[in-house]
């Protein structure tokens, strides 16, 4: 073990030296190309809100919202919103534009964005709810190209470095939420909430040099991570009674407070030497080791303001102390505490069950800054990004269709870093059904 991990340091030193007299005396080319954010490839990867298609149409607001037609995955208090038991599936097309000072390539996710199941009990004062969502992704993929002189022959030496990544952390939550205090005439309702968050996931990072020379040895290191833990969140939400400014509009407060954790898990290397051809492939596991990845806690505050059934305006405050974070015991120093305001409006221009389809539906705005929890040669990567949304009633009233619309701006160029354009297009579906409910005989 220790003499591969000599001979990959003194291959890694040598690439490396090799690299930067390319980009000092020769021609190279950057090509931004495949998989997602480039960002992706720093600590456990980009970090996913895990937000409903309704608070995604609001700016990714919304987290104290008791909307009956959506299962609430930040705050488990406000899942006590839900009054039958519904599912819920999310689905998105992200679109990354990545510009640097010399170049410039789109990349492209698109798939499964989380599902969601609460079944309300005891007259929907008590609801259970599970379901599987995404925490981070990694997916990137970095080519440069170019030539530098050889030492030992002075001949021009074409090369091609890579990097990739695929992968990432899921959250399988199992949370409770419950109604203690309910009279929205006189004192309001209070909800509670709890949920235990199952997180594991695994994801594969590397780097590859090819040369076109059979002097130089092509070759291939990766790392494979696998990790698993659990975390635990709290959450509470306290809506006010009913005709506050006007005869039906209401406040609602919500906080939720997630702990941080340590996932324990593996981390495996792998080298990689191509000689002259991949028909004389060498693969070494250089080693394996147990290690652990530190997550920061996180705390959400929102508010919600309902001024009628066709109105509602939402604020979110997230804040995340990813500074102190490690990750298979090393501090990075391109982490930074991150934290995201987000504000959002709904308006539903009528509640009558015989408008049409049009006047039913739910047409959503919002906007929001992020900063997050990246920074690289001191220079913070902040996101501002703007949602439109919109939930059209199916033919079962309990059952909705949401879409959403959503670019942001992420980075900058300045000090050779990459700026990205997102673009995505989300959908999500929504189905309910009286469960485990008493029926009420008219």
């Amino acid at each position: 073990m220790g003499e591969s991990f000599t001979k990959l340091e003194g291959e890694l030193l040598v690439k490396t030296r090799l690299l930067l007299v390319a980009l000092v005396v020769c021609h190279s080319s950057v090509a931004l190309a495949q998989g997602g954010s480039l960002y992706s490839r720093f600590g456990i990867g980009e970090i996913r809100t895990q937000a409903t298609a309704q608070s995604a149409g609001m700016g990714f607001a919304g987290a104290a919202i008791p909307d009956p037609f959506y299962i609430n995955r930040i705050n488990p208090a406000m899942l006590t919103a839900v009054d039958q038991a519904r599912v819920s599936g999310d689905f998105s097309y992200i679109g990354y534009l990545a510009t640097t000072a010399q170049a410039s390539g789109y990349q492209v996710v698109a798939g499964w964005e989380g599902a969601s199941l609460a079944i309300p009990i005891w007259n929907a004062r008590v609801v259970l709810s599970t379901g599987l969502l995404p925490y981070s992704r990694i997916n990137y993929k970095q080519t440069q190209q170019g030539r530098f002189v050889a030492q030992s022959s002075s001949d021009t030496v074409r090369y091609t470095f890579s990097y990739r990544g695929l992968g990432g952390l899921n959250s399988a939550p199992v949370a409770v939420g419950v109604v203690p205090v309910k009279d929205e005439e006189k004192w309001g309702v209070l909800r509670l909430g709890s949920a235990i968050n199952f997180i594991f996931g695994a994801s594969t990072q590397g780097s590859e040099h090819q040369f076109a020379a059979f002097e130089l040895v092509d070759s291939a290191i990766e790392f494979e991570d696998r990790l698993a833990g659990t975390s635990l969140t709290l959450g509470a939400a306290y809506s006010t009674r009913q005709g506050i400014f006007a005869a039906a509009d209401q406040f609602t407060l919500g906080v939720s407070w997630t702990t941080g954790t340590t996932l324990k898990g593996t981390r495996q290397a792998i080298l990689i030497n191509n000689l002259g051809s991949s028909q004389f492939q060498t693969r070494d596991t250089l080693w394996v080791l147990d290690g652990e990845a530190k997550l920061p806690s996180s705390i959400t505050i929102s508010t919600a303001y309902t001024a009628n059934s066709s109105l509602t305006i939402a604020a979110d405050l997230t804040v995340q102390e990813w500074a102190d974070v490690r990750y298979f015991g090393a501090q990075s120093e391109i982490q930074r505490n991150a934290l995201r305001l987000a504000l959002g409006a709904e308006i539903i221009p009528s509640s009558e069950a015989r408008a049409n389809v049009f006047l039913r539906s739910a047409y959503r705005l919002g906007a929001y800054y992020h900063r997050t929890n990246i920074q690289i040669a001191g220079t913070g990567i902040d996101e501002l990004g703007i949602t439109f949304g919109m939930g059209i009633p199916l033919s079962a009233e309990s059952s909705r269709l949401d879409i959403y619309l959503h670019y942001a701006l992420r980075g900058t160029k300045e000090s050779n870093l990459i700026q990205e354009n997102i673009f995505r297009i989300g959908a999500a579906l929504n189905i309910g059904e009286k469960w485990f409910l008493q029926r009420k005989i008219e």
